[in-house]
């Protein structure tokens, strides 16, 4: 299967065959995340995403969180707006990010085979790997450090601080094998 989402978004993040970056843009006045994503096996998976702003001095701001249901090799976008407090718009700001997977029929065969950057964080931004293999360091007198995985990206100028309904996220399907012949994209968004 063609590799979509690297010709959309470029280098993008993975977990456990599930694969997305995302992108904060102005929409109608106010600040939307797109996350762009791929499925890189036959059976559906579905999927939730959590990205945490990393403010000033290492303090974490309002979680954002996409729950995405992903046909086999399909390729997609999820949106969902949110608020932007006037401190940081125009500001380029690093996030946390961190995905939960599930395959409830299995994964199946591997449709397409390009790799990404592998996340072992999981939405709560805990990963026992790290705890474990940091606990048994320190017994040893070493000290390890793990990090999140991280994204950086500039947020939008003039949008809503807060919003005034809660915010929707929209799932939207682009292309799977079976709905398209071609690799060409329904359209190619410059955020």
């Amino acid at each position: 299967m063609p590799d979509l989402l690297a010709r959309q978004v470029g280098r993008y993040f993975e977990r456990d065959g599930f694969c997305f970056n995302f992108a904060p843009a102005a929409d109608e006045g106010k600040c939307a995340f797109f996350l762009f994503f791929q499925n890189r096996y036959e059976r559906p998976c579905s999927a939730r995403v959590a990205i945490r702003p990393v403010t000033f001095g290492g303090a974490h701001g309002e979680l954002v969180s996409m729950t995405i249901s992903c046909p086999g090799a399909a390729f997609g976008v999820c949106t969902k707006e949110v608020g932007v407090p006037a401190k940081l718009q125009g500001k380029k700001v690093s996030f946390d990010v961190g995905a939960d997977v599930d395959y409830p029929e299995g994964k199946g065969r591997m449709m397409r085979f390009g790799d990404g950057i592998l996340l072992r964080r999981n939405t709560q931004f805990v990963d026992a790997f790290a705890l474990t293999t940091s606990s048994l360091a320190l017994l040893g007198g070493t000290l390890l450090y793990h990090f999140p995985a991280r994204g950086k990206h500039r947020l939008p100028d003039n949008v809503a601080a807060n919003l005034v309904t809660p915010a929707v996220e929209q799932v939207q399907i682009l292309w799977e094998p079976s709905a398209l012949t071609g690799t060409n994209l329904p359209f190619r968004n410059e955020c």
